[in-house]
């Protein structure tokens, strides 16, 4: 759950509301992501608990296809892949920081010469390079902090949905508006389909780590399976929220619905 849960549902309805338009068709590209989701963590689920060794989709992608194409995969993936959503996934930290008053200051620039360099890029790197070093100094003190700010993501989730809710100015009737300018047809779908499953994405990182469970064969499928299922129904309870007090249109030209 630590994983997956990120800055990208935060953002990501906003981006969904353009593509498709319609609270009907973001919840059912929510459902499909949700759905593609859960079957690649069924089937990472049923390829942990066989292949327990750190790693993971490198020693799925060499003991399946041979040694070159996971060469490949592996420096694929670690000099593009996880650079780039870990990358993105701070950026986004950043652009949800920035909505609040106090922290309005991460747009202006801090250095000019010899390039522009805002406030909100640096603690963009820093937060990046923090991560890395909490993960570099152990796995207990990792699997803490990881614990910790799970508990804090699930709680901010839950509290956004209660509040949502409790809103009296809110309105059942925000559910069935449109917004006019989506791109629409089947590119919009595809495109809010994207958006879900990037919201989605992290599940697959728990077999990276697999050496290093206790008991891998149970607990890689409980924490798959469970998790996923999990994040699926408090992503769709928190987009329930947005569109209860938001309409459509309000939605789509927000930055941040959340």
């Amino acid at each position: 759950m630590g994983t997956v849960i990120g800055s990208g549902i935060f953002l990501v309805p906003a981006e969904m509301m353009q593509a498709v338009g319609s609270a009907k068709l973001v919840y059912l590209a929510w459902m499909v992501g949700g759905l593609l989701s859960f079957a690649g963590a069924l089937t990472y689920a049923e390829l942990g608990a066989l292949k327990p060794q750190a790693g993971g989709e490198y020693i799925y992608i060499r003991d399946a296809y041979g040694p070159l194409p996971a060469f490949l995969y592996a420096w694929t993936w670690f000099l593009i892949a996880k650079p780039a959503s870990i990358a993105t996934l701070a950026t986004g930290f950043v652009r949800v920081l920035g909505d609040f008053p106090a922290l309005a200051f991460f747009s202006h620039n801090m250095v000019t010469k010899p390039f522009h360099m805002t406030y909100g890029q640096l603690v963009t790197v820093a937060a990046a390079i923090f991560i890395s070093f909490i993960n570099y100094i152990g796995v207990k003190r990792a699997g803490e902090f990881q614990l910790l700010f799970t508990i804090l993501k699930v709680a901010i989730i839950l509290a956004i949905i209660f509040i949502a809710f409790s809103y009296s100015g809110a309105t059942w009737h925000n559910f069935s508006t449109t917004f006019s300018g989506a791109k629409g047809g089947l590119a919009g779908f595809m495109a809010a389909l994207v958006a879900a499953l990037w919201a989605y994405d992290g599940w697959n990182d728990l077999n990276m780590v697999s050496g290093e469970i206790r008991n891998p064969e149970r607990s890689i499928p409980i924490a798959l399976i469970a998790g996923v299922a999990t994040v699926g129904v408090l992503y769709m309870l928190l987009n329930a929220a947005v569109q209860y007090v938001l309409p459509a249109s309000a939605i789509a030209t927000s930055q941040r619905p959340a």
